[in-house]
């Protein structure tokens, strides 16, 4: 889905002055505006937990099918971290159980408002097959299936004491 990505990314930095971490969920309408917006979880200098069911919480409080989630990182480090790369795939995961669709996870970071990381602008997607990897996969980050990125070369086969469906953070 297409979305008004300056639109968001003007509600994303404003979590850029915050010194603790927060998480915002942004619901877009059916052409991509936001039209509803909230830091639903605020944490500390160093993380901030949430579980999936208070974000489907929100969204369905207003009837949303399309959303963003956003959060900072305050620490100065712009890049995801393996947390951010689970509990997203743990949401998209969960789209077809529930019926709405995330669009994007957006990170921005503490003192830079012009700067952002995007999963959509490295093409996260799902991938029915489980044969290969770019790199080796945490333990702690099995899962039902492999994520890949577009246009990542896939170098790796994955090991057959791995676990047969696992979950795959690729970069461009």
């Amino acid at each position: 889905m297409r979305y008004n990505k300056n639109e968001v990314l003007k509600l994303c930095y404003e979590l850029c002055d915050a010194n603790i971490e927060k998480i915002m969920v942004i619901c877009l309408t059916e052409n991509g505006t936001p039209f509803a917006h909230s830091v639903i979880r605020t944490g500390t200098e160093q993380d901030c937990t949430i579980r999936v069911k208070d974000i489907i919480k929100y969204i369905r409080k207003y009837n949303c099918k399309n959303f963003v989630l956003c959060h900072n990182h305050t620490n100065g480090i712009l890049d995801q971290s393996e947390e951010d790369d689970h509990l997203t795939s743990l949401i998209i995961e969960l789209e077809s159980d529930f019926d709405y669709k995330l669009v994007d996870h957006i990170i921005v970071m503490k003192g830079n408002p012009t700067v952002h990381f995007s999963y959509k602008d490295i093409n996260f997607k799902f991938v029915a097959d489980n044969s290969v990897i770019n790199n080796e996969v945490p333990t702690s980050l099995h899962k039902k299936i492999l994520l890949v990125a577009n246009k990542a070369s896939v170098k790796k086969e994955v090991n057959k004491s791995q676990s047969k469906q696992v979950i795959c953070f690729v970069k461009k």
